[in-house]
């Protein structure tokens, strides 16, 4: 079996790109984008796969970091606003 990337080295230069004060804002779309990803994967399992993909999309909302944060969804938003206006 191959072995797996490292995660933390793969998104190393990417974060490394991001000024600092963004970076929670970075972190906290890449959590609420795995927790919808996960629930789009477990739609699709059954069984136990099923319940260990929400189970991870679970994990990820309980960080809280973005779901709870009003200054981060604005931030966010501004973003995703600024990211369709350049398309």
């Amino acid at each position: 079996m191959p072995q797996l990337p490292s995660v933390g080295e793969l998104i190393a230069p990417i974060i490394g790109n991001v000024p600092e004060e963004q970076r929670p804002l970075l972190v906290a779309l890449a959590e609420k984008i795995a927790a919808g990803r996960y629930r789009d994967w477990a739609e699709q399992a059954s069984g136990s796969d099923r319940h260990a993909l929400l189970a991870c999309a679970d994990r990820e909302e309980q960080r809280k970091v973005f779901f709870d944060n009003a200054e981060l969804e604005e931030a966010s938003a501004a973003v995703l606003e600024a990211l369709v206006a350049a398309d």
